[in-house]
């Protein structure tokens, strides 16, 4: 059974709902491209902390961005998939469901130092850990700050039509990218006007 104390080169390759701990947190490979690309969802609430890099989280024809000292959550059962820069530095914590008062809806939480902290010790514990152990009472003190922390929605709608999505793809893939719309359409084969109706 994976180890969290491991850095896993992808997400899909731990499944936390094997666990029954109230939180477990796992770091993720900083030379991810494309990370946890493929829509899934779990049965534990997910919070995706940036460390380091660009992280954003597609939910429901919105992108999320996870600023500095911020995190995504996302509920669980909520389809969404992930995707880091080359250079990103990431930490999942999952949260059994009804373990913390978290929305119910996606949402950006800002991070304490405290918070981080804790989750970064956390990601370095055995995910099967003793339910009446000193980790389980570092979980409970976490959870407890998390269901207290300010929330902000800095999420982006993005259009479900799969040439808005190439679009938002590419760009985050080469945020540099200076192209114009004309040459957007020209690369996608449609009008100019099409594609700013599209975009509008």
């Amino acid at each position: 059974m994976p180890s969290s104390k491991n850095v896993v080169s992808s997400p899909e390759d731990f499944d936390s709902d094997l666990f029954a701990q109230a939180a477990i947190a796992l770091k993720v490979a900083p030379d991810l491209n494309g990370s946890g690309a493929r829509p899934h969802d779990h049965r534990k609430g997910q919070l995706i902390l940036s460390l380091h890099g660009a992280v954003s989280c597609e939910v429901q024809n919105a992108l999320w961005l996870v600023p500095p000292q911020h995190a995504v959550w996302i509920p669980g059962g909520t389809p969404h998939s992930c995707r880091v820069t080359e250079n990103a530095r990431t930490c999942f914590l999952f949260v059994e469901p009804g373990a913390a008062a978290m929305p119910e809806e996606c949402c950006t939480v800002a991070i304490t130092p405290l918070v981080r902290e804790m989750i970064l010790h956390l990601a370095e514990q055995e995910p099967a850990y003793d339910s009446e152990g000193k980790t389980a009472r570092l979980v409970a003190v976490l959870l407890e700050q998390l269901s207290d922390a300010p929330l902000k929605e800095l999420h982006l709608p993005i259009s479900d039509h799969p040439k808005i999505k190439q679009i938002a793809d590419m760009l985050f893939s080469d945020p540099g990218d200076r192209t114009t719309l004309r040459e957007w359409a020209t690369r996608l084969a449609t009008s100019e006007r099409t594609l700013a109706r599209l975009v509008e």
